[in-house]
């Protein structure tokens, strides 16, 4: 309930008390809110009201702002219902961003919240490392706990959706970049096969935050640190996600 209470102060009584009774009473609804400046449509009792609040209501961690300043566009993987995508865009009006979200009822939400952005490209897709087609499954029955599966599914989840994955260097030849100054992950344990074997483009990132979930997919964590064991500096935790950083402009070329 502590995710309702922010909603008061830009969308008054009425509007909180009315999203307070959904949640009290286990009823989903669809909402639209005033959060920022920007009209937000989002899910009562989901974790939407959670991701509003951690992106748009929370000082921005400095790694981001400090990454902005250099070339590239913002690549935001994993991008729910567009929350980190509209904080990068109010933060960085100047800066292209690439948000995908695989989901299609989610996708509809970013979409929706996205619009008024000229900076943003929304595309209803996982990112991964080539390009194919996989499965959407769901494995803990919320909206956010959507994992990619390439091959045949796993029989304990409930497979969604067939779905499309974009690679790193797709996303940048569409947009002719060379450059990413921030890549964002947050894609449910799929990060193992994005960075298995290290990627060549790593070294063109210049900041990486990516929330690992060993617990979905073991050996996750060990993914990424041999992705960016090498010339990147570690900057720890903030909240749910890791930092790094590059020691110093990348030199390898683009490819998987």
């Amino acid at each position: 309930m502590k995710e309702i209470v922010p909603f008061l102060s830009e969308n008054g009584f009425f509007f909180t008390a009315r999203l307070f009774c959904s949640e009290l009473f286990v009823v989903r609804k669809t909402y639209i809110a005033n959060v920022s400046g920007v009209s937000l449509t989002f899910r009562s009792f989901s974790s939407d009201a959670h991701v509003i609040n951690a992106w748009l209501r929370s000082p921005l961690p400095a790694h981001y702002i400090d990454a902005a300043v250099h070339d590239g566009i913002i690549i935001d993987a994993g991008g729910n219902i567009g929350a980190a995508a509209v904080a990068f865009a109010l933060h960085f009006p100047d800066k292209q961003i690439i948000t995908v979200e695989p989901s299609r009822v989610n996708f509809a939400i970013l979409k929706k919240n996205t619009r008024s952005f000229d900076n943003i490209i929304a595309l209803n897709c996982a990112i991964g490392p080539d390009d194919e087609s996989a499965y959407l499954e769901d494995t803990t029955g919320t909206t956010d706990g959507f994992t990619v599966v390439t091959g045949p599914g796993r029989t304990d989840h409930t497979a969604l959706e067939e779905i499309e994955i974009r690679s790193v260097p797709s996303l940048l030849k569409d947009v002719a970049a060379q450059e990413i100054a921030i890549l964002k992950i947050d894609i449910e344990g799929f990060e193992y096969e994005l960075l298995t074997p290290p990627p060549n483009w790593i070294s063109k990132v210049h900041l990486v935050a990516i929330e690992l979930h060993e617990r979905l997919r073991p050996g996750a964590t060990r993914a990424y640190v041999n992705a960016t064991n090498k010339g990147r500096i570690d900057l720890g935790f903030l909240g749910e996600m890791y930092f790094s950083k590059r020691d110093r402009p990348g030199k390898a070329k683009l490819g998987p």
